[in-house]
Formats: structure tokens, C-alpha cells, sequence
């Protein structure tokens, strides 16, 4: 049986990811050849799950993500903990509402490159991303990817940032069932 790392260590482990990857980015960089490391399977992508209405979509935290699961009728929502990097996908890591880290990685941006990168994710920008699917990169580490643009929303409110917006997700996620996360909220 798999014992879950202490969420310290957790979210150590995610920005020590982080850190290698931008580390490879600054290295991509400097290479005449501009190389393209791969630190992740392009074949494992979300599965159409088809269209869900935004304003059903209930709340996820980082500690509810599943490696290899699409979490359907979810929104995962977060502020951008530093700015984005180009490894020929456009990476960051996500700090959500409770303080969690997860590292996200959003492909099939138009002209996307290393400038862009931090322009389109500047640190504190808030995401939300639809029906996240989260996956296992060819580094081992599970990170969230987005494959469609139409998933991610830019701009957003933060949840939780008063008592009672915490009280209505926690309302919201009672009603779906999801008793651990509701408690949580409240």
C-alpha cells in the first residue's frame, strides 16, 4: 500500500522538480541547436470528456489530484507561484487556495517561446483549469497538463478570500458528496 508523503514534503519535492526544470530551461537556452527537452509524453493527453458548464464546476485542491485521472466536473484554481518557462511546452507551478504546489504544463499555444512564456504566466497571475487532467511526465513527476487553451482561465478571482466564499465552497462541495474537501472549506 502506498503511504502519501507528508504535505511538506510534497510540495519540496514539487518545487525541487521545478527547479530542475527551469535549471534545463536557462540550458535550452543557451545552446546554439535550442534543443527541445521532452519532460513529457506528447501520447499521454487528456481524454475528451466533453463540455462542462463553468459555473457547475466545483472546487479541487492539489491534494485531491489523481495521477491519470481527468477530474471531471472540477476547476482547480491557484496563483501562479513564479514565472512561466518555455521547454517546448510553457510550465509553471500553481500554488492553489490552501497553499498547495503542483506544477502545470500548457501546450498548443501559438507562437509560443521562452519570451512569451512569463508574459502569457507572470508570477501571481490567477488560473483556473477546467477539468484538470493530471499525468506522469517522463521525469517521473506528476504534474497537471492542458492540452486545450478553452480549459484554462486567466484572471480569475481567488476562491476563499473571505469567510464567506470559504462557507459556499464548502456548501458547493457537500452537495457533490465531497465531505473531506468540504470540511476542509469550512
Amino acid at each position: 500500500m502506498d503511504v502519501p508523503l507528508p504535505v511538506a514534503d510534497q510540495d519540496a519535492l514539487v518545487l525541487k522538480s521545478w527547479r530542475s526544470h527551469q535549471l534545463m530551461a536557462s540550458l535550452q537556452s543557451r545552446t546554439a541547436t535550442g534543443r527541445t527537452i521532452k519532460f513529457s509524453w506528447h501520447s499521454d493527453t487528456k481524454p475528451d470528456v466533453g463540455e462542462s458548464d463553468d459555473a457547475k464546476l466545483l472546487p479541487l485542491w492539489v491534494e485531491q489530484l489523481r495521477a491519470g485521472a481527468t477530474h471531471t466536473t472540477r476547476r482547480l484554481t491557484g496563483e501562479v507561484f513564479e514565472n512561466a518557462i518555455y521547454t517546448g511546452g510553457t510550465y509553471f507551478v500553481l500554488k492553489d487556495a490552501v497553499g498547495r504546489f503542483v506544477k502545470v504544463g500548457v501546450y498548443n499555444i501559438p507562437n509560443a517561446s521562452p519570451s512569451s512564456a512569463a508574459e502569457l504566466f507572470p508570477q501571481g497571475k490567477v488560473v483556473t483549469i477546467r477539468e484538470p487532467y493530471m499525468k506522469v511526465g517522463a521525469d517521473g513527476m506528476a504534474f497537471v497538463r492542458v492540452d486545450d487553451l478553452s480549459d484554462l482561465r486567466v484572471d480569475v478571482a481567488l476562491p476563499g478570500q473571505d469567510a464567506t466564499a470559504w462557507q459556499l465552497e464548502g456548501k458547493l462541495l457537500f452537495a457533490a458528496g465531497d465531505l473531506a474537501a468540504a470540511l476542509e472549506s469550512w
